[in-house]
């Protein structure tokens, strides 16, 4: 069965290592069909990689940095984290190959971890 809300066992195999999971995890077991996993249970799947973030708007900013920094040092990408030099821990600057942003999240704010999902992602190197 595949459709939008499917995803082939095939499929799924060619997707999880690409998250770094290389091996059946818990969810992978519970979840997995003989015709895949639905895409809830392949959502599920991939929350156990270190790659994917699920960042709640109780989130410190210098903790998922840190978790951030951590796993793009396994692809030899470095993120740099400078939040000290301000006096609001919530803010600060990152940077990586040469590029600078600022980075801020206070849930007091409002503010979105998108924005700094994205201050990252403009300072990527183009081959990242």
């Amino acid at each position: 069965m595949t459709s939008p809300e499917h995803i082939a066992p095939e499929i799924a195999h060619r997707i999880l290592p690409v998250f770094g999971i290389t091996q059946p995890t818990d969810a992978y077991n519970r979840w997995i069909t003989a015709d895949g996993f639905s895409l809830d249970d392949f959502r599920t799947v991939l929350a156990d990689s270190r790659f994917v973030f699920l960042v709640d708007w109780h989130a410190v900013l210098a903790e998922e940095l840190d978790q951030i920094a951590a796993a793009l040092a396994e692809w030899r990408v470095k993120l740099e984290i400078d939040l000290r030099r301000n006096q609001d821990i919530n803010q600060g600057q990152i940077a990586c190959a040469g590029q600078r942003a600022f980075v801020k999240y206070a849930a007091n704010d409002d503010d979105n971890f998108s924005d700094v999902i994205r201050a990252i992602q403009s300072i990527m190197p183009p081959d990242h």
